[in-house]
This record gives structure tokens, C-alpha cells and sequence, in this order.
């Protein structure tokens, strides 16, 4: 099961919606998969909050956690490397889809978004 954004990030002020993205994680989300035993549930989401889904699971990490954080900009001290995956970028700063976001795009984003977006996203 795939969840894409989960808590929207106008959302990520209001602790009433962070907690009912988290209770539908801990409450609904178990009972979804077609196969307990083996089915695997996804979040790809931008984190908006210390305490937001991806806050959430990681404080309840079990062996089967797997977390894959990959920031626009490279951040050697952040390399991600999971049993399937293995970050390729080397050089601090090396944008993660250079044909799609290249330095002139990322730049542009940075100086237009808040501090804050710019982490998020």
C-alpha cells in the first residue's frame, strides 16, 4: 500500500490534523493490506512537522522500518544507503534529479520559497 503526502502542509500547523493523520496510520492503515503477513505499506512525503507521520513511524522504528531520505541538495552527513538503495551522489550540494531540477532550477526555488519550504520540499 502507497501513501503520497498524507498531511497537507497547511496542515502541518494544526496538531488536531497532524494526530488524526497519525491515528488513521496507527487505527485504519493495519487493516488495509490484502495480506498481513506480507504486504508492505509506503509513505512518500515531504516531512512538514518533527512529530508528522514520517516523525511518527521513525519513534516506532521496528526491523522492518526502512527509511529513504533524499534531500534535493545532497548532504554527505545525511547519505542515505538502505539494503536496495545506495545514494550515488558524492560531492556536498549535487541536486538529486539534476535534468529535472538542475542547480539554475534549484537555485531559483531557493531563493523564492521560505527556509522552511525548501527543507520540506
Amino acid at each position: 500500500m502507497i501513501v503520497d503526502d498524507p498531511l497537507k502542509a497547511g496542515d502541518a500547523t494544526s496538531e488536531a490534523k497532524v494526530q488524526e493523520v497519525i491515528d488513521w496510520w496507527d487505527e485504519t492503515m493495519p487493516t488495509r493490506l490484502d495480506d498481513p503477513a506480507k504486504g508492505t505499506r509506503i509513505v512518500v512525503m515531504q516531512r512538514l512537522h518533527e512529530r508528522d507521520l514520517t516523525g511518527h513511524i521513525l519513534a516506532e522504528r521496528s526491523a522492518q522500518t526502512v527509511h529513504l531520505c533524499l534531500p534535493a541538495r545532497y548532504e554527505p552527513a545525511r547519505r542515505c544507503i538502505t539494503k536496495w538503495f545506495e545514494d550515488p551522489r558524492k560531492t556536498a550540494g549535487e541536486p538529486l534529479w539534476p535534468e529535472r531540477f538542475g542547480e539554475v532550477e534549484l537555485s531559483r526555488l531557493e531563493r523564492k520559497l521560505s527556509p522552511r519550504a525548501v527543507a520540506s520540499q
